[in-house]
């Protein structure tokens, strides 16, 4: 590998939408970065707390994590995904506030699409406190 080239390997996208996958999801920080420009697990039955170590895929452009049973609170870590334009986390178990990196990133104008459950229309489903979502569900 010569010196200008990165360490790890690109993939421009993993698309696992409703392949009926369940259980948490972990980020192994412990091997080289993956480049990953898109990550959409939507549609499944994964669940447990979102990996704040997902930071180190700094390549990702786009989250797709929405119609899950993903519970907990949005990472501050996610606040260094830089290249992140879309982010879709609605229909999970998620509550709190939304980090004010992220919002960050959405006040910059590069986080263009952010979609969570923050409307308060449905009592069942936690709410999310959200100040620069562009879709409240």
């Amino acid at each position: 590998m010569s010196d200008d080239e990165d360490e790890g390997f690109s993939y421009p996208g993993y698309d696992s939408s409703g392949d009926d996958f369940e259980g948490p999801i972990r980020i192994n920080t412990a091997k080289p970065p993956m480049k990953l420009a898109k990550l959409d697990v939507s549609n499944n039955a994964l669940n447990g707390t979102l990996d704040p170590h997902i930071g180190p895929l700094s390549t990702l452009h786009h989250i797709s994590i929405d119609n899950n049973k993903f519970s907990g609170q949005l990472p501050r870590k996610w606040s260094s995904l830089k290249q992140l334009q879309g982010l879709s986390i609605h229909s999970n178990d998620l509550s709190g506030k939304v980090p004010d990196g992220v919002c960050a990133l959405a006040d910059s104008g590069e986080l263009r699409n952010f979609t969570a459950d923050c409307s308060g229309d449905s009592p069942q489903i936690p709410q999310m406190k959200c100040e620069c979502c562009t879709l409240c569900m």
